[in-house]
């Protein structure tokens, strides 16, 4: 039987990140294909969360409610308090994990509409989804899945945060579909691997199977961590993958998450790729032409930091701080990207891009074991010319493992949120601080805390003076 993600979402129970896929068994696949939109693209404004889950407005029957958009999900999936409500007719089901099966059910809406696209005799899977609430802050009455939205072409711009229908405009990369809908995937290359994508909207990171890897032995090693989902909790391995290529597209050096799985001879795909991870800021689904499109905020104009590890950190512990400064980045609207260079400079691995000169858009920051001068407050330091401008920064690790063994804030998170304070020096200049935020100069039991909720952030305004400065 081919692999089905049963939603992804509705996997992300315990984690926010990419969960362990489903096998979800097929509902009616015969539901009417796409068709084109006579007027032209109908936009609706989104809301986000983490970056990367969309909710938008839409309708079941006449009540107006929230929909998750999930291309990884298929079929839909809708609160069973809706179906209740509703009082629906509701049959049992089941949908197959990894490694077991899970009880659920069927039920079939009257109708469901979301901007142009309506449905009508839709099944559909009932579920407890308040736990989308409590991970999210916003209610989610139903889970999306592309059984209904391969009615239309689409395009998801998540910098101006709203969702068009209909024609896809030509954007800077695309890739064909190597199979079609209920499940879209794209072909993924890399060293000697040839793998097929579901891409998923309700996913973040890239997760293989490693029952389709034939070697992994040249990735990257960043460690083991213990994530679960309904099926329970299961080990996944992180680890860095250079060259990564969609179609002929090139998407860089990626983080990808590798999980033990049960190999299904049938399966149509070898992995998920959620959009937070390549730093996708519009993606697109074009139905007609069967390819899938999308920009990529880590362009010419992404700021590149080559990072100079001198304390010998773990590579997961740099990886996870690295992603936490990305992360507090992108919320300004900056694309940040990290280049890992060793500390000698014979080392033959080094990559090329360590030797570029220093500029605005390329910056240096090393992590030294101690600082020059002992000081229980001091964290790093940007190194400013009298102009106020600069290229070089650097972090003491003692303060920072200090500082965490103070607070309990996380290691990696402490670490990220002081690499994102001494490259906002560089990018800002001087008079950086400020009275409240991640430029505080001071970081207190407020600022500690909302480091741990992960609120700490530049203001709009301090967003606003580093957008100008990258080039047009």
């Amino acid at each position: 039987m081919n692999r089905r993600i049963f939603s992804s979402c509705l996997l992300l129970i315990l984690v926010l990140s990419n969960p362990r896929p489903g096998k979800a068994q097929p509902i009616n696949p015969d539901l009417p294909e796409t068709h084109s939109l006579a007027q032209g693209p109908i936009k609706l404004p989104i809301r986000l969360h983490l970056g990367y889950l969309v909710v938008v407005e839409g309708s079941i029957g006449n009540q107006k409610l929230n929909f998750l958009i999930d291309t990884g999900a298929y079929p839909s999936v809708v609160d069973q308090k809706i179906t209740h409500d509703l009082r629906l007719g509701e049959e049992p089901s089941r949908v197959r994990l990894s490694n077991k099966s899970i009880q659920t059910r069927r039920v079939v809406l009257p109708s469901l509409s979301l901007g142009p696209i309506h449905a009508e005799s839709l099944p559909v899977l009932s579920e407890d989804l308040s736990f989308l609430q409590r991970a999210t802050g916003y209610k989610v009455d139903a889970i999306v899945g592309l059984d209904v939205l391969r009615k239309s072409s689409f395009t998801i711009d998540y910098r101006a945060k709203e969702m068009l229908f209909g024609p896809v405009e030509s954007l800077a990369f695309s890739a064909a579909f190597e199979t079609g809908p209920p499940i879209v995937t794209v072909r993924m290359t890399f060293q000697t691997h040839q793998l097929l994508l579901a891409i998923d909207t309700g996913g973040p990171d890239l997760m293989l199977f490693n029952s389709r890897l034939s070697d992994s032995t040249g990735f990257q090693e960043l460690g083991t961590e213990k994530v679960a989902d309904v099926s329970g909790a299961f080990q996944r391995r992180r680890v860095r993958i250079p060259g990564v290529f969609l179609g002929s597209e090139k998407i860089g050096e990626q983080i990808a998450f590798v999980i033990d799985d049960q190999k299904d001879d049938g399966d149509r795909f070898d992995g998920v790729l959620g959009v937070r991870g390549p730093q996708f800021w519009k993606v697109a689904f074009d139905f007609e032409r069967r390819r899938f499109s999308w920009e990529q905020g880590a362009d010419a104009s992404a700021i590149t930091v080559a990072i100079y590890d001198d304390a010998q950190l773990s590579p997961r512990v740099l990886a996870d701080a690295e992603d936490e400064a990305i992360r507090i980045y992108q919320k300004a609207g900056i694309p940040i990207l990290w280049i890992g260079c060793n500390p000698s400079k014979t080392d033959a691995k080094s990559d090329p891009r360590c030797q570029d000169p220093p500029s605005a858009m390329h910056l240096n920051m090393r992590i030294v074991p101690h600082a020059r001068k002992s000081s229980d407050d001091i964290f790093g330091v940007a190194f400013l010319s009298a102009e106020g401008t600069g290229a070089y920064s650097d972090i003491f690790y003692d303060s920072v493992e200090q500082l965490d063994r103070d607070w309990h804030v996380g290691l990696a998170r402490v670490l990220g949120h002081v690499m994102a304070h001494e490259l906002g020096h560089l990018i800002l200049g001087s008079n950086a601080h400020s009275r409240q935020g991640i430029m505080c100069p001071s970081w207190h039991v407020d600022e500690l805390h909302r480091a741990s909720m992960g609120t700490l952030l530049f203001s709009e305004e301090q967003g606003r003076l580093m957008r100008g400065s990258l080039p047009r």
